[in-house]
């Protein structure tokens, strides 16, 4: 919206195609670089064609982006393995899996399999030192990127907050007596569910931004 100096939507479908567009490249060279160029063609085939992937580049919600950086920090990560060259490919690899964790914070639950992943990986071509600099450098840099938000999170709440709050409410939804697979949004008994209108906006109001907005 800043860069474009319009608030219009399609402003976003266009990036968000763009985005689909190199998600769809990224998926190619990480499968190339495991499994070699047949299943790559195959993998390339199903995400260009894939329902969902094509829904969510017509929505405003963060899975366009939140995919795109998590297949591209992925992608430095498999960089990060087979290179001796690891400053660079580490700390973009920090940053970028960092921004995927800002931008849906399931990222953050799996950076420590992600070390172990890296570990067992480096450790069949690499010296043990070699293997704990590139662990190193990828955590540190994945560590500053939180930092800034986890700040500000503190600030406002006065608790430790790497990311948000969502988290132990996700996992109920998910995992419930009642579940079933789809979203059905369901808190524990007794639990009281913060009012989340702005100061001096009535339902009424709000209920009509919603109506206009939808």
């Amino acid at each position: 919206y800043k860069i474009s100096g319009s608030t219009e939507i399609l402003n976003v479908k266009i990036i968000h195609v763009f985005l689909s567009i190199l998600t769809c490249l990224l998926i190619y060279f990480i499968t190339t670089s495991i499994f070699g160029i047949k299943p790559a063609l195959f993998s390339l085939i199903l995400s260009v064609f894939h329902p969902q992937l094509i829904r969510y580049t017509g929505e405003l919600w963060s899975e366009t982006l939140f995919i795109f950086l998590f297949c591209l920090s992925i992608y430095l990560l498999i960089k990060l393995i087979n290179t001796k060259k690891f400053v660079f490919y580490g700390i973009s690899a920090g940053i970028i899996y960092g921004l995927s964790a800002l931008t849906r914070e399931v990222t953050f639950y799996f950076v420590v399999p992600v070390c172990i992943w890296l570990f067992l990986n480096l450790f069949k071509k690499d010296n043990i030192k070699v293997v704990m600099l590139k662990i190193g450098v990828f955590s540190i840099f994945f560590a500053i990127t939180l930092i800034p938000w986890t700040i500000r999170n503190y600030i406002i709440s006065g608790k430790v907050i790497p990311i948000s709050t969502n988290s132990g409410s996700n996992i109920y939804i998910g995992n419930n007596p009642q579940a079933n697979g789809e979203f059905n949004f369901i808190m524990p008994p007794n639990t009281v569910w913060p009012n989340h209108e702005p100061a001096g906006k009535s339902k009424k109001e709000m209920l009509i931004k919603e109506y206009n907005y939808s």
